[in-house]
Order: structure tokens, then C-alpha cells, then sequence
């Protein structure tokens, strides 16, 4: 009977001993485990968001893995706060990777293959959400985006002109790409102030702004017998005289009421230090074009960001130590000096909490739509009103997914320490991204989505599309729309232009790489409503 009873126990102990190293072997991450195991920052961990970590089969081992070593798992948000951690995931057909992130620099710290079970694989879903805030609703209401329409480039003959044709062989009534050249970073479109010779009067001038030099362009329909052929035609170049690094944003607006455009083209000086780090230095003119569509300077360098408001462009300058001043100056006409045309006001019109890239003023002038540090839009007041006269503050809940725009880098007052205390561990300054484009158009505003990703680093394969979206004001609040087809493609900027039809069309400057480094493409859209 003790036989028995011995035989017995032994074989429970193996069976016992079986299923727990089973187990161990399932749920085996030997590169998570010893990264997390010689991490020494914050002790947090941040989740994609919408992942259940109790129920998700790929992420709830691992959450059981980090809890018991000690971490706080967050699930708010697509960035972990400090000095945390990062957890993200990369599907291909049934294999999940489990990429780990150091989230202050990006740097990657692990990968981990995981196979999902085919039965869970999660299905794409359309989303209705709403919160209450204050006196209003804010409603996110995702539409079915409209066809894209394949197109195939052709080189013209001609060296300054580009075109294109569509496979289907249509040109009007479908999106339109054609191949700019270079690696421009910014755009801003204008209508016709002339037409060219061969021309059918339709078109828009295009301003490009790339990390040397600033380049118009004439985009228009060429007459070809009964068809139209789009093209696009460099006109005049304009290069700062002062040393610059990389190219910022380009504004377009009529200050003087005479139809035609003042830029206000926006570029950085990286100035690097071994003592102090890398500080960007802004750079800013606002320039006039001339009849012949050449570019002059009309005013001295402004040394701030410029951006447009109602109609107005307002000047903010960089702390030393931080992204943005509060002051914000009004630039306006001094007359005398055609080459010092426009001038910085003496004082400052306002003082703001808010940097005048990550924000739009709604186009009832009472209130602003901001992003904020979780790149979601944000209803507030605008600086100077009270906030009792305008719209109740509250969060649109779109996802507009994570954008790294242009960067700014600011040296840090009291250098940090990744660890210990070696000079090579000193982080001397921070690096801001410049918030994505809103646009203000016929009383709604428009910016992008970013659902592109770019993959893993040397390795991985760009997914996802990127598109332009339409906020606009309801009954209830306000709402996400998308008018406009989404795009197998990063889009770095984009445009407005209204056609001779009054159809509102978009131009997006696209790139095959999410920082621009990649073949550049302009696409021509029309809303469909």
C-alpha cells in the first residue's frame, strides 16, 4: 500500500513538475525578463492603448511577469510619463512581437516573438464614443473612408515639370499624386494670382519649404487637345542668408489685402555644444512675391515661431530653457524700407500659456482647440477672454494616433543622468516635436490622423494610412469627420485649396519615411461629403 502511495506521489510530482515547466517555457521572455531585471529608472511600464491587461492573451502574461517584478502597469495613454517604459506591439499574420522602449529617447531595448491564437485575432471595429463636459458634448464618429484611386507616375520631357496619369485613365474627379522633387518639409498653397500661357486657368501656387531653401512652384492643368494634364512647374527659389539647419513650417496669409500671399517660412540653427548640447536657434522672415513670383524679404529675422491668426501672423520667441516665451507679438506694416516692410511690436499683444504652433483658433474667434500632451484636441478659451464667455473645456476623443513632427531642441539648465555618473550618461538637452498642422476652412478645422506606423527600426515595414480629417461643431459638441481618402503613406503637411467649381480640395506632402527622409509626393484630393 506505501508502494502504491509512493508510486502515486512520485508520478503526481512529475506530472506537477511537467505542467509547471511547460508553463515556464510558455511564458518564457529571456530578453524582457533580463532588461527589466537590469532597468533601474522608473519602475512603469505603459500598454498600446485599449489593451485589456487582464484579458489580452498576449499581453496578460506579461503583465503577471511585470507585477510581480515589481512594476506599475499603466493602460491611459500611448507614451509612458518620466523615465518609464514603453510596451508596444507588431503583428504579422498570427506572430505578435512585444517591442520594448525606453520612453525619455525611444531607444529599444527588447524584442520578443509571441504566436496568437488565430481565434482572438481582434477584428476591426467602428467606434462610437461621447463624454458630457460643462455645457456641451464632444462626439467622435468615424466614417468609411472613400476608395483610393491607384495612379502611376511618368516623367515629363520638359526638366522643371512633372506629371502624371491616372491607370484608369481619368484626371478630374479622383485624387491626383504627382512626384515633387527633393525632400520638402512643409507647404502652403495660394490661388492663381496669373495664369500661365498654356494653361486652362485653374490651379494653385505651392509653396515648398525645404531644410536650405524655400521653393515656389506653379501647380496647374496644361491644355493637351481635349484632355488636361496636371503639372507642376518650379518657378523661384529663395535661400536665407543666414546659416540654417532644418526646416520648420511654412505659413501663407495676405497682410496687406492686395490678393497676393506673405510667407512666413520658419527654419532652425542646430548649434552644438560639447559642454551644453545641441540648442535650436529659430530663424523667420515674412516675405512678399513679386509679379514675376520671385521671393523677397520684407522684413529683418524675426527669430521665432510664426504662425497665422484670423488673418494675422503672430511671433513667438524660444526661452532659453524652454520650448516657448509667453509673450505673444503682433507683426504688422511699418512702411519706408520695402526690404524691412514688416515689424515685431513693441509689446507684446498677449501672454499665454500656450505655444502658438499646438493650437487653432475655432472660427468664432472665442475659443482655441489645442493639443495637448497626449496629442488629443482640447476645447479651451482664448488668451484674453474670459473663460465664463466661451464654450465649456473638454477632450475629443479620436484617436489621432502619435506624430513626430520637426524637432526643437532645448538645452537643459542642470544636466540628467541616464545612471550612475559617468560623463556619457549626461543627457545635456530635451528635443521637442512641433505639434501637427490645423487648418481653419468654411467654419470647421482640419488636421491629420497619424495611423501609419513605421515598423521596427532596420527591420520592419511601414503600415497603416494616414488621412485628413475635418473637425467640425454639432448640435451636441463637436465631431471627428473624414472627407477625405486615407493614404499608404506618412503625410508631413498639407493644404487647402478651393477649385474654380468650389469643390474644397487638399493637398498632402507625403513621404515614403515618417522624418522625411524618404521619396517625397504631393497628392491632390477632393472631398467627398
Amino acid at each position: 500500500m506505501d508502494v502504491k502511495i509512493r508510486r502515486s506521489s512520485i508520478f503526481l510530482l512529475l506530472l506537477v513538475s511537467c505542467v509547471l515547466a511547460s508553463m515556464a517555457v510558455a511564458s518564457n521572455w529571456p530578453q524582457l525578463e533580463s532588461r527589466l531585471e537590469a532597468w533601474d529608472g522608473a519602475k512603469e511600464v505603459q500598454l498600446p492603448t485599449g489593451i485589456d491587461p487582464i484579458e489580452d492573451p498576449v499581453f496578460a502574461p506579461v503583465v503577471e511577469m511585470l507585477l510581480r517584478a515589481g512594476f506599475a502597469v499603466r493602460t491611459d495613454g500611448d507614451s509612458a510619463a518620466g523615465d518609464g517604459l514603453i510596451m508596444a506591439q507588431r503583428q504579422s499574420g498570427d506572430e505578435v512581437r512585444i517591442v520594448l522602449t525606453r520612453a525619455r529617447d525611444g531607444a529599444l531595448l527588447a524584442v520578443e516573438s509571441v504566436r496568437r491564437p488565430a481565434a482572438t485575432l481582434p477584428r476591426a471595429h467602428v467606434l462610437s464614443t461621447a463624454i458630457v463636459t460643462g455645457k456641451g458634448r464632444l462626439v467622435e464618429r468615424n466614417q468609411v473612408d472613400a476608395p483610393v484611386q491607384h495612379l502611376r507616375i511618368e516623367s515629363s520631357s520638359t526638366a522643371n515639370t512633372m506629371g502624371v496619369r491616372s491607370e484608369t485613365g481619368h484626371l478630374l474627379g479622383g485624387d491626383v499624386l504627382v512626384d515633387i522633387p527633393g525632400q520638402p518639409r512643409s507647404i502652403a498653397a495660394w490661388p492663381l494670382i496669373s495664369s500661365t500661357a498654356d494653361a486652362d486657368g485653374t490651379g494653385f501656387h505651392l509653396f515648398a519649404l525645404y531644410d536650405k531653401e524655400l521653393v515656389h512652384f506653379h501647380y496647374y492643368f496644361k491644355r493637351r487637345s481635349n484632355a488636361r494634364s496636371p503639372h507642376l512647374e518650379r518657378i523661384a527659389t529663395f535661400r536665407p542668408a543666414t546659416r540654417v539647419s532644418r526646416a520648420l513650417r511654412i505659413t501663407c496669409v495676405d497682410l496687406d489685402g492686395d490678393n497676393r500671399p506673405e510667407l512666413a517660412p520658419v527654419w532652425v540653427e542646430d548649434i552644438h555644444s560639447v559642454d551644453a548640447g545641441t540648442d535650436s536657434r529659430l530663424h523667420s522672415w515674412v516675405l512678399g512675391v513679386s509679379p514675376d513670383g520671385s521671393m523677397q524679404e520684407r522684413s529683418a529675422d524675426l527669430k521665432g515661431y510664426l504662425a497665422e491668426d484670423n488673418g494675422k501672423l503672430h511671433l513667438q520667441q524660444r526661452g532659453e530653457y524652454t520650448t516657448f516665451e509667453a509673450a505673444v507679438y503682433a507683426i504688422s506694416g511699418a512702411g519706408g524700407d520695402p526690404k524691412r516692410h514688416y515689424i515685431r511690436s513693441a509689446e507684446p499683444m498677449a501672454e499665454t500659456g500656450h505655444w502658438v504652433l499646438n493650437h487653432s483658433r475655432w472660427p468664432d474667434s472665442g475659443r482655441i482647440l489645442i493639443w495637448n500632451d497626449d496629442e488629443r484636441l482640447v476645447l479651451g478659451a482664448y488668451p484674453g477672454k474670459a473663460a465664463a464667455d466661451n464654450y465649456a473645456g473638454g477632450t475629443l476623443l479620436s484617436d489621432f494616433g502619435s506624430y513626430q513632427g520637426a524637432t526643437i531642441y532645448i538645452p537643459l539648465q542642470e544636466p540628467e543622468y541616464r545612471g550612475g555618473f559617468s560623463i556619457h550618461d549626461r543627457i545635456k538637452e530635451r528635443k521637442e516635436h512641433v505639434p501637427r498642422r490645423m487648418l481653419p476652412h468654411a467654419g470647421s478645422i482640419f488636421t491629420t490622423v497619424r495611423g501609419r506606423d513605421a515598423g521596427l527600426p532596420l527591420v520592419g515595414r511601414a503600415s497603416g494610412r494616414d488621412k485628413l480629417v475635418q473637425i467640425v461643431e454639432v448640435e451636441m459638441g463637436l465631431q471627428a469627420r473624414s472627407p477625405f481618402a486615407a493614404v499608404d503613406a506618412f503625410i508631413l503637411d498639407f493644404a487647402l485649396w478651393q477649385s474654380a467649381d468650389g469643390v474644397l480640395q487638399s493637398v498632402l506632402l507625403l513621404n515614403e519615411k515618417q522624418d522625411g527622409s524618404g521619396r517625397a509626393y504631393l497628392q491632390l484630393q477632393g472631398a467627398q461629403y
